[in-house]
């Protein structure tokens, strides 16, 4: 939720259904902290619906963090990756190898049975800013350059993809007078399956 403070949308609300339905979290995070829900492509046939929704940032941290730090045998330890502990390699096969644990950016070790990388936009990352780059990773967090050289060396080929940030722009700036009013759905639909009803009353705006 760095840049686009939004949920759903078509496509990416048939995805959170999906993690829904395997007992994930951002869809019943969503319909704690969202702030407008709409059901895009009404005009059209139920198969190309999408629901959305505009969440509260600040919200959304609070409720997924809450969450998560209240599951139930689930230890959470916050640190930097720097490189997988590997198993040494098969000899004909350079890149097989087995995946023991990972390396934090103190040197400290991780040991498991499994690692999952989610990679993000933080492996060698870079913020363009007009003309000028610089490494970086979002919001000012260092990139992870160890862990994309790791990565290469087993033979997986990193590259990255553009992400835009929405301008910034002052409110006082804006003549809302002349603005189209987007008004959410009156009930509003959760994102959940587990949810009836979203957290916020919608209020009249007419």
């Amino acid at each position: 939720m760095s840049c686009n403070p939004s949920f759903g949308g078509i496509g990416k609300g048939h995805l959170m259904r999906e993690v829904d339905a395997l007992d994930g979290l951002c869809s019943r995070i969503c319909d704690q902290s969202g702030v407008h829900y709409k059901v895009l492509n009404r005009r059209k046939g139920p198969a190309v619906w999408g629901l959305r929704a505009q969440i509260d940032r600040k919200l959304y941290k609070q409720n997924m963090q809450k969450e998560i730090l209240n599951t139930p045998l689930l230890t959470v330890q916050e640190g930097a990756v720097e490189d997988l502990i590997l198993t040494e390699p098969e000899p004909e096969h350079t890149g097989k190898c087995r995946v023991s644990g990972v390396v934090l950016v103190d040197g400290s070790t991780v040991y498991a049975e499994s690692v999952i990388l989610t990679t993000g936009t933080f492996l060698r990352g870079m913020i363009v800013i007009g003309l000028e780059t610089h490494p970086a990773g979002r919001l000012g967090d260092q990139p992870s350059i160890g862990l994309a050289q790791t990565l290469e060396k087993l033979g997986f080929v990193v590259g990255r993809l553009k992400t835009g940030t929405p301008p910034r722009i002052a409110k006082e700036s804006i003549n809302f007078s002349i603005l189209n009013k987007h008004i959410p759905d009156n009930p509003s639909i959760p994102f959940s399956f587990t949810n009836e009803t979203v957290w916020i009353k919608i209020l009249s705006l007419h």
